[in-house]
């Protein structure tokens, strides 16, 4: 998902950036006590994106003028890009006090507090945003990117689609609206979105990746891997197009190149939680699993995205294939604190309370992961398991015939015959 990073967006070339830093150099030699050469000279070292000097920059020109919404402001988007995010905070809650009626002001610090997972706070300050501009695109666009963070996909829809009618040009408002309607599993439709973004910015690897997501998420395999290569094309470092092109061709059963994918994407993109989930995935569900590896990946997945709900599963899943039971289950109960809604995490769950004889709580997981799926043949077969065990006969056979109506597959990863 891309949210909108709403500071400076440098149109001129390099080379004309360079020329205005060393204009403005020459002026702060001149006259050292300049807070707008300063601020001039930082702004191009932002377009630049060296972020540090930029920082040096906005930092002497407030030292100068500590009035100067606009070095708080994109220092505060410094300190966002280099992943200071307190700092950016504090930076944007200076700013808000200097010109407390500036709806884009809080959009931004909503972005911040997204990004320290402070989802009521970037809630409040988006709402605030839109509140103050209702026809803003950059408040209707992040207010839509926080409730799309909180799973409010309907509600991220909703804002979505203003955003593209304020403005109709954003090519981004439109992939992102795809990506809303693809998370409610409505990939037809976002791919109309994303074939509208590509029209806008054929160039976007990101409006290409995302299309290529919706199209292996209906099987399309082939047009998904079309969609990945071209935006690996276009970024050579973009490292989740070769994580999900690696599941694509694991999807054709093409497993080396699988394997080479994922390798790729993490080499390209060793700060990225995304390819060590998906290698992960691959290592735990291949005809030879390596849990040990699975395991590394899920924990290298963790390090780098503590709220990644996914790393916390494959964790546990992997500890449980190496007996670790214990802790798995209390990696599952962090997947589970992180999405209450998801199925397999309460059937996993089940299975490790089940081979640890805690047959109860086994039960109340595989009860808990019908509720959420009707259809989920393996939690009917870990409930005809525990009946079974129980002696409650007649229950583990309805249970089973259930198992085998919603086509349950021997589970490979926690067998518990």
């Amino acid at each position: 998902m891309e949210s909108e990073n709403p500071q400076n967006e440098p149109c001129e070339s390099e080379e004309d950036i360079k020329q205005i830093i060393a204009e403005a150099t020459k002026k702060i030699s001149v006259d050292p006590w300049v807070s707008d050469a300063f601020l001039t000279r930082a702004n191009a070292y932002y377009d630049l994106g060296e972020y540090k000097k930029a920082i040096n920059d906005y930092t002497r020109a407030i030292t100068i003028n500590d009035s100067l919404v606009d070095a708080y402001v994109n220092r505060g988007g410094c300190y966002y890009e280099i992943r200071k995010y307190e700092w950016a905070i504090e930076d944007c809650t200076r700013a808000i006090q200097l010109a407390p009626n500036d709806s884009d002001l809080y959009s931004n610090r909503s972005l911040y507090y997204e990004a320290l997972g402070e989802y009521t706070l970037a809630l409040q300050d988006s709402m605030q945003a839109v509140d103050l501009d209702s026809a803003s695109f950059h408040a209707n666009s992040q207010l839509a990117y926080v409730y799309y963070c909180l799973k409010l996909y309907e509600l991220a829809v909703e804002y979505y689609e203003y955003s593209t009618l304020i403005d109709p040009e954003a090519d981004y408002a439109f992939c992102n609206l795809g990506r809303a309607l693809s998370a409610q599993g409505k990939d037809d439709a976002a791919i109309k979105h994303f074939d509208q973004a590509i029209q806008l910015n054929p160039q976007s690897s990101i409006n290409i990746f995302s299309r290529g997501e919706s199209n292996r998420a209906l099987g399309n395999y082939d047009q998904a891997l079309e969609d990945y290569t071209k935006a690996i094309e276009l970024d050579i470092g973009f490292s989740d197009a070769y994580a999900s092109r690696g599941m694509a061709h694991w999807n054709n059963n093409c497993h080396q190149l699988a394997e080479q994918d994922f390798n790729k994407a993490i080499e390209v993109g060793p700060t990225s939680a995304f390819p060590y989930v998906f290698r992960a995935t691959y290592l735990l569900e291949s005809k030879v699993p390596n849990y040990s590896l699975a395991l590394h990946d899920a924990e290298q997945a963790i390090e780098i995205d503590p709220t990644n709900e996914d790393g916390y599963f494959l964790r546990g899943v992997a500890l449980g294939s190496l007996g670790r039971y214990y802790e798995a289950i209390g990696c599952f109960n962090s997947a589970i604190e992180r999405n209450p809604k998801m199925a397999a995490n309460y059937f996993w769950r089940g299975e490790a309370f089940f081979r640890i004889e805690d047959y109860k709580k086994s039960l109340s997981d595989a009860n808990a992961a019908i509720h959420l799926d009707k259809e989920f043949g393996a939690a009917y077969r870990l409930r005809a398991l525990i009946y079974r065990q129980v002696g409650e006969t007649e229950k583990a056979k309805e249970n089973a015939k259930m198992a085998r109506k919603h086509g349950c597959v021997e589970p490979r990863i926690l067998g518990i015959d």
